[in-house]
């Protein structure tokens, strides 16, 4: 488990799809994490955010698995989120 504060996070280049791993800083915000998957979701792949009394739950569709899993990120919806787009990409296994 990642201390507070932190996530693994996928380096993200302009240039070219989520390459590799680093650890750096949980994105600032929702917003920013929010971001950071429109532009690196692959095609066909939903990032899912439920909200209900007493919690929520990120959820990860892709079209090569067929159905949707829940995705833990181990230090909240940010790193959920990121977390997800780790394994739409490749990255990390579910």
């Amino acid at each position: 488990m990642l201390s507070a504060g932190f996530a693994l996070l996928c380096v993200m280049r302009e240039d070219r799809k989520m390459n590799e791993y680093e650890m750096i800083e949980t994105p600032p915000s929702i917003d920013v994490a929010i971001e950071r998957a429109a532009q690196h979701l692959p095609d066909g792949c939903t990032i899912t955010i439920e909200v209900e009394h007493g919690g929520y739950n990120v959820a990860l569709s892709t079209p090569d698995r067929g159905s949707t899993q829940s995705v833990d990120g181990g230090d909240g919806i940010r790193s959920d989120i990121n977390h997800a787009l780790c394994i739409a990409n490749g990255f990390d296994d579910a």
